[in-house]
């Protein structure tokens, strides 16, 4: 599977998983868990110098 599709598939399931958490109305708690799950997708999905990318990113915006 080439790498767009893997993408398009990763957003695809976010998109089922926002429309989900969002029409039933969810607590606090399953809404993190649903973050959470899109969290380890991007992870799965993204290359580790994407993700050192967005580390660094994350380390910048918490100055």
């Amino acid at each position: 599977m080439d790498s767009s599709h893997k993408l398009k598939i990763a957003l695809i399931k976010i998109r089922l998983m926002a429309d989900i958490s969002r029409e039933a109305q969810c607590k606090a708690g399953e809404l993190h868990m649903i973050m959470e799950m899109v969290s380890e997708l991007a992870d799965r999905v993204l290359e580790e110098d994407e993700q050192e990318q967005i580390a660094l990113f994350e380390t910048i915006s918490d100055d």
